[in-house]
């Protein structure tokens, strides 16, 4: 701030210097703000605002760095929509979409500031759970699992004969399982997942 002692009076050249001054600050804010926006659209998915693939092997890569480095536990899950196809293709996209954004909520309502989620394909996520042992990243993922179940699908989609469900599979970060690289970790999560899905 340019603080001038009240008697003084601002010559034009000085108002011209702070105007100035001013405007490069703002300018400068604005183009930051551009930066930020345009780095963030960058990394998130347009449709849920979760993360996209595209930046979940970096930022990943920083959790299980760092889980390794502070020997931190780091639980990933893995996630995917029962059902989603038929509900997509009997019901349109504009469903599947509803479906998608409710189930984004969800995750943003239960998880922590802490934890990542991605849009990892079409109708699959993948949530980080930092600082976070296996025991309990079940609970959070059935917190999750009750928020969704408890969604309201009702008025978007008519004539939905079931509640869509999630199959959901969950590995820790584990120098005992040889669970240390990133692939290796969703590799585990994958195949839970999958273990899940065959269960049902």
């Amino acid at each position: 701030h340019m603080l001038l002692p009240q008697t003084e009076v601002w010559s034009d050249e000085r108002k011209q210097l702070a105007q100035t001054y001013v405007n490069t600050a703002s300018s400068t804010l604005i183009t930051l703000n551009h930066l930020a926006e345009a780095e963030k659209q960058s990394m998130t998915d347009g449709l849920t605002g979760l993360y996209n693939r595209r930046s979940l092997d970096s930022l990943l890569e920083r959790e299980v760095a760092l889980a390794a480095r502070h020997g931190l536990p780091l639980s990933v899950v893995m996630i995917d929509m029962d059902e989603f196809k038929q509900i997509n293709d009997a019901h349109g996209h504009a469903a599947g979409d509803h479906m998608l954004r409710a189930f984004a909520d969800c995750v943003r309502i239960t998880l922590r500031k802490t934890d990542l989620a991605f849009r990892y394909g079409g109708d699959e996520f993948v949530i980080a759970l930092p600082q976070t042992q296996v025991a309990q990243a079940q609970q959070v993922v059935q917190k999750l699992r009750q928020a969704f179940a408890s969604v309201d699908f009702s008025s978007a989609i008519a004539h939905l004969e079931n509640q869509p469900t999630l199959s959901i599979g969950v590995a820790e970060r584990s120098v005992s399982h040889n669970l240390v690289t990133l692939a290796a970790i969703m590799g585990a999560a994958d195949q839970a997942l999958y273990d899940a899905k065959n269960a049902n």
